[in-house]
């Protein structure tokens, strides 16, 4: 399970790199995983896997995709330029937390290698 979670926070460290600081003619189509973290997370809190700083690191980082995955989703979706670029300055701020030199990446990724080995 934690190497599930470990490939998705790489994979989403990656895509959240790639969002550009400058606003683009076309929103990404992609969004940022989080099944194998819906999947796996619950089953390691069961299990008692993790300590708390842990688990909040986890949620924390995951929580940030899903909101990058609606501000993109809102960024998508409207017409006004204004909006637009306003939304897309915000998502820049979430993806630049959520890329690998980002302070929730690190800190998710601190948790997660020490239960890989």
């Amino acid at each position: 399970m934690w190497h599930a979670i470990n490939a998705e926070l790489k994979f989403s460290g990656g895509l959240a790199e790639s969002v550009s600081p400058e606003p683009v003619a076309e929103v990404p189509l992609y969004r940022l995983p989080r099944s194998a973290f819906e999947t796996c997370y619950p089953r390691l809190l069961a299990d008692g896997a993790m300590p708390a700083a842990e688990s909040r690191a986890l949620m924390t980082f995951f929580n940030e995709v899903e909101t990058l995955n609606r501000g993109l989703d809102l960024e998508a979706h409207t017409s006004d330029p204004v909006v637009r670029n306003q939304q897309h300055g915000r998502n820049y701020l979430k993806a630049e937390r959520l890329a690998p030199d980002g302070p929730l990446y690190r800190e998710a990724a601190a948790a997660i290698v020490k239960h890989i080995k």
